[in-house]
């Protein structure tokens, strides 16, 4: 009886694993991963090449436009202040990217059990900058808001990432629920 339950569950098993394997098949993609919803994944990828296509043409309003209006921190959203979106923008022309490719997709667990408008992503891979042409490791973090996606860059730093975000001197943050 024993060695008929351990072949009924090795059976069930190979049979889960049958199933499992074309659903992720040629078409499954990195935002698959992270449960991006296929509607929205042509989206950012679109707008996601655009931040990346304006900062060598020096567009840079536009680029603070795809910054959004919120910096992610932890599990709370805050609106940038004038100051402080544009120090990030002065540190992206520092090294303004001139390509990006992406390798990996991660999502927040702070944001998971939020819902898909509140949530935000790690997008892991490999920037050429404008300037020199070398290739450096670059983290792009989506988010949504009003129906669009809007980037905040990361600092990468030893085994992880950080917000590129100054907070601008003797200013309070104002934080939102948005």
């Amino acid at each position: 009886m024993d060695r008929l339950r351990i072949l009924v569950y090795i059976l069930a098993l190979s049979l889960c694993t049958v199933t499992l394997v074309p659903a992720q098949g040629k078409d499954f993609n990195i935002y698959d991963a992270v449960h991006i919803p296929r509607s929205l994944q042509q989206s950012l990828v679109d707008r996601l090449m655009l931040f990346v296509e304006l900062q060598p043409k020096g567009e840079w309003d536009r680029v603070a436009d795809l910054l959004g209006p919120f910096s992610s921190i932890g599990r709370r959203r805050i609106k940038y202040s004038v100051a402080e979106k544009q120090w990030v923008i002065e540190k992206l022309k520092e090294k303004p990217l001139r390509n990006f490719i992406p390798r990996s997709v991660e999502f927040s667990t702070d944001s998971i059990d939020l819902p898909l408008n509140k949530r935000w992503w790690y997008v892991e891979g490999e920037g050429e900058l404008f300037q020199s042409g070398i290739k450096e490791k670059v983290v792009i973090l989506p988010y949504r808001n009003k129906g669009e996606w809007y980037f905040q860059p990361m600092v990468v730093i030893s085994f992880s990432w950080a917000p590129l975000l100054k907070p601008a001197p003797n200013k309070r943050l104002e934080r939102t629920r948005q």
